[in-house]
């Protein structure tokens, strides 16, 4: 009787056990740990000095104003024009802009010119602005009103507006085709004083 009933009592405990062992599992509460957020890093472009260049070609009129009591005249202009210079940062760049034109029309002969440009770029668009003295050095041009001017020099200042419309940025340097429109302002001798509206299409890197 003894032997039955402790078999009894042990079987009772093999069912109660695991019963208890899920009770206490169950009141086992698990805590879950919410990681942070990652935030995302802004990774900025290398800025910085560097090397500028581009190569174009440009088009335009050279317009004689008629001041110091001499008659007005135009000519056409054509060549090839460039910038070699330093890009300081992704706004300011200052570089030199040599250009050699063949002028036609009312005149005939040819220009070298050259002038030292400050260039600022926009960085919510793709356009930049700039401005700086230039030096026209001319041969065998004529107008129709002042007669022959045989050789000389024009000075003056040339202002400039261009605009990418395809521009590639790379980790460091940017490059791409530009439109640009140009006006030059120049005198000559202090009486003769030509106005000079030119557009321009190239390749820069900077």
């Amino acid at each position: 009787m003894r032997s039955r009933t402790l078999v009894d009592l042990v079987a009772v405990g093999a069912f109660l056990v695991p019963l208890l062992a899920t009770e206490v599992a169950s009141a086992q509460q698990v805590v879950y740990v919410q990681p942070a957020p990652v935030r995302p890093v802004a990774v900025e472009e290398p800025d910085g000095v560097r090397f500028r260049g581009a190569i174009g070609l440009e088009a335009g009129a050279l317009i004689l104003t008629g001041a110091g009591g001499v008659g007005g005249g135009a000519a056409g202009l054509v060549g090839p024009i460039g910038q070699i210079g330093v890009q300081i940062n992704h706004n300011w760049a200052v570089y030199a802009n040599p250009s050699l034109d063949i002028i036609f029309g009312h005149a005939g002969g040819f220009s070298i010119g050259s002038g030292v440009m400050a260039d600022y770029t926009f960085d919510a668009m793709p356009l930049s602005v700039a401005a700086g003295p230039e030096a026209t050095i001319f041969a065998a041009i004529g107008t129709a009103g002042a007669g022959s001017l045989g050789a000389g020099a024009l000075y003056g200042v040339r202002l400039r507006a261009a605009y990418y419309p395809i521009l590639e940025s790379g980790p460091r340097r940017r490059k791409g085709l530009y439109i640009a429109a140009d006006v030059k302002l120049e005198s000559f001798d202090g009486v003769l004083f030509f106005l000079s509206p030119i557009a321009s299409v190239g390749y820069a890197a900077f």
